[in-house]
C-alpha cells in the first residue's frame, strides 16, 4: 500500500468488484429477450416505445373534463351532507 494515498483499493478487490464483464454478460441476455418479446408482441412493442418518449397511446390524447376555479354551475355529484 502506498502509505501517502487516503484512500487505496487493492487491485484484488477492484477485480472482484468491477461489474464491467458480467454486466456485459447480463445486458446481452436481456437485449435477447426483448428483441425476441419485441417480435412475438409488436403492438406492444409500439406502445412501450411510445410510452418512453412520452406520447400517449392511441385514442387516449383527450384530457379529463375540467371546469375553471370558482365555476359552480357544473356539479358532477351531489353535495355531501
Amino acid at each position: 500500500m502506498d502509505p501517502d494515498a487516503s484512500f487505496s483499493v487493492s487491485e484484488d478487490v477492484r477485480r472482484h468488484m468491477s461489474l464491467l464483464e458480467s454486466g456485459a454478460s447480463e445486458q446481452g441476455s436481456w437485449q435477447e429477450r426483448a428483441d425476441a418479446w419485441r417480435e412475438a408482441h409488436p403492438d406492444l412493442a409500439r406502445d412501450w416505445d411510445r410510452a418512453w418518449a412520452g406520447d400517449l397511446r392511441e385514442g387516449c390524447g383527450s384530457p379529463c373534463p375540467s371546469s375553471p376555479p370558482g365555476n359552480r354551475s357544473r356539479r358532477d355529484r351531489p353535495a355531501r351532507r
